[in-house]
């Protein structure tokens, strides 16, 4: 072809990372009548070897359990944007530029137009197709290939390829390839005129995750037609009005709590928090809002020990700082790393879900600069660096929290399970999305910045009945 014309074409908002995997019989029957929620929590964590319940099974046949849930992949692994019928296509004509990043810029008063793919459909009934398709059965007790399946959802624009051809685009010579990936039609290839194009990506969000398990029923891709039309899902109809909105915010109160016990008993937050409850303690006598017992002062003073001895190693003690500022430095620092575990845990479906390329990495921190956005600053780190950021700069994380506060998990419009992070000021629209296509049921609410604020009252109140309890001693 020559390049007489440049098109930019890119498959815009929905796109994620999909894994599926055998599983082990053990672990499909041990998971299979737990929590679907607490399942995601230990696929997002497996990374997290010091937390992992001794109990649960091993996650692969052959006795073992993989660091990262992207590792189990021995059956599909694909990361693109999905051609369901919410996203869109969007073609845009370009000229080269020196100056760009990219080398291409829009061409002023060239092509563009940007088509739904449910009305694409419409004129262009063939334009995906299947060329592999993974279905799950999840209500199977007796699975015979039994598998996991998660999918890790962003919003962005993770798929685009530059045609150049000689005449103006025609949308009809357009060819999208997907995998059916139970559900989700990922992206595989994208083709002009028989011409298969270089697909890349730019930037994405990590907006939800969920992870499952079930019977792989039907992964014979060499069965599909190429150009099979891809079967479109029915149009969600009305099933009941949303509940009211005090109703679903009241909700949020006992899987916020939960969710923050659970970080308290973890592996890592359960010392943290004994440690910072007698500095809580601590402080508390020093501003005389209790009165320590004997047997307190004797639980103090061993503490103090400890840490002082934990930490003599430390630059804390390089500054020459007096004894008492040295020792309340570190009763500070023990109450802020504890709320900052549980910062970390809760953000195992959020900030910590998401995995990045070196290049959207950059992508996230020009993000960053441009737009002040905190989410951002976090996502252009290092996933393991970025849990350290994410416990020592909890602050930060409860400020974006502000704004993008619940967590969602349960039955989306679509009727499938998700994780996804819902902005405050979108929930009453999300919750009547939901309502009116599948009803509001079974859906769990999580309000992120409750589980920081239900962390302080529990050590607050564990303080003060600590105290109490060795006075009766």
């Amino acid at each position: 072809m020559s390049a007489d014309r440049i098109y930019e074409i890119s498959i815009m908002r929905w796109c994620g990372e999909y894994v599926c995997g055998t599983v082990s019989r053990e672990f499909y029957d041990y998971w299979r009548t737990r929590d679907e929620g607490d399942f995601a929590d230990f696929i997002g964590a497996l990374d997290e070897t010091d937390e992992r319940d001794p109990e649960v099974p091993p996650m692969l046949p052959d006795g073992t359990t993989p660091y990262t849930w992207y590792d189990a992949d021995n059956i599909a692994h694909i990361s693109n944007a999905v051609a369901n019928d919410f996203n869109h296509l969007r073609v845009v004509e370009m000229v080269e530029d020196g100056h760009a990043p990219s080398g291409l810029k829009e061409k002023e008063g060239g092509f563009e137009q940007t088509w739904e793919f449910s009305e694409l459909r419409k004129s262009v009934p063939d334009i995906v197709g299947i060329s592999r398709e993974l279905t799950i059965d999840r209500d199977t007790d007796e699975p015979v290939h039994p598998v996991f399946m998660a999918k890790a959802g962003s919003k962005g624009r993770d798929t685009f390829v530059i045609l150049r051809c000689p005449a103006e685009f025609d949308v009809s010579k357009l060819s999208i390839e997907a995998w059916d990936v139970d559900g989700d039609l990922v992206v595989d290839t994208i083709s002009y005129d028989g011409e298969i194009l270089d697909t890349d990506s730019e930037w994405s969000t990590g907006k939800s995750f969920e992870a499952y398990l079930g019977d792989l029923t039907d992964s014979h891709p060499e069965q599909q037609s190429p150009h099979s039309a891809a079967s479109v899902k029915p149009a969600p109809v009305f099933v009941s009005a949303a509940p009211p909105f005090w109703r679903v915010t009241l909700s949020s109160i006992w899987p916020s709590l939960r969710r923050s016990l659970a970080a308290i008993f973890s592996v890592l937050g359960l010392p943290l928090f004994l440690l910072a409850l007698i500095s809580l303690v601590k402080l508390f006598d020093l501003t005389d809002l209790v009165t320590l017992s004997e047997r307190m002062k004797e639980v103090t003073d061993a503490q103090s020990g400890v840490i002082r001895a934990a930490f003599d190693w430390t630059p804390i003690v390089r500054l020459g700082l007096p004894d008492w500022v040295a020792r309340w430095l570190v009763d500070a620092g023990t109450i802020w790393a504890s709320i900052g575990a549980t910062a970390l845990r809760a953000e195992r479906n959020g900030l910590l879900a998401v995995h990045l390329t070196f290049r959207e990495m950059l992508s996230s921190a020009g993000e960053a600069l441009r737009r002040l956005r905190i989410d951002h600053a976090f996502l252009a780190l290092p996933r393991p660096i970025r849990k350290g950021a994410i416990q020592w700069a909890w602050p930060l994380v409860f400020l974006y929290r502000l704004s993008q506060p619940y967590e969602v998990e349960g039955p989306g419009p679509d009727g499938e399970t998700m994780v996804t992070t819902v902005p405050r000021k979108a929930l009453k629209d999300f919750v009547g999305q939901v309502s009116a296509a599948i009803g509001w049921k079974g859906q769990r609410l999580i309000d992120q910045r409750q589980v920081i604020v239900w962390h302080a009252v529990l050590a607050i109140a564990a303080a003060w009945l600590l105290n109490w309890t060795l006075s009766l001693i």
